[in-house]
């Protein structure tokens, strides 16, 4: 089971139009539950690199992530600093090889 997750969005602004070009502050957390309790695993990247409204970053890369975690349902959180949360999203998984 990989350590590292890669992960592909899109920041939008109030509106839903995309956010400026450049680096965001972003915290990612996966959680057990859609809604409250602590998370299972967090991750600050200083820099998220954002053009046209889209990113991708590479979750675990500094802190790595634990394969028992994926015996249970996850919930992943994006946080752009300094605005609130994102709604967490339920994290999926597809076949790696």
């Amino acid at each position: 089971m990989p350590s590292t997750i890669d992960l592909q969005g899109r920041l939008g602004s109030t509106s839903g139009a995309p956010v400026a070009d450049g680096k965001y502050p972003v915290t990612f957390g996966l959680y057990k539950a859609e809604a409250g309790g602590t998370p299972v695993w967090t991750e600050p990247v200083a820099g998220v690199q954002v053009a046209g409204g889209g990113f991708n970053a590479v979750l675990g890369q500094v802190n790595p992530i634990k394969p028992e975690l994926f015996g249970a349902p996850l919930w992943l959180e994006v946080k752009v600093e300094p605005d609130p949360a994102l709604a967490r999203v339920p994290l999926r998984s597809v076949g790696h090889a």
